[in-house]
């Protein structure tokens, strides 16, 4: 309830920041998507049986 009427009582904010709150949500979340799938297919190839840990 308190975080809905903060988001009632700052629409003004939003509707002037909206543009820039937008590229923000659509930046992170394909960079937390890239970060996951980079880190899942580390993960998977270490699993790998017959994987050489070579540095």
């Amino acid at each position: 309830m308190p975080a809905s009427v903060g988001i009632i009582t700052q629409v003004h904010v939003l509707e002037a920041h909206s543009l820039a709150l937008a590229a923000s949500v659509v930046v992170s979340t394909i960079l937390a998507m890239t970060v996951t799938a980079i880190v899942f297919r580390w993960a998977t190839l270490r699993a790998t049986p017959g994987h050489k840990n070579e540095r």
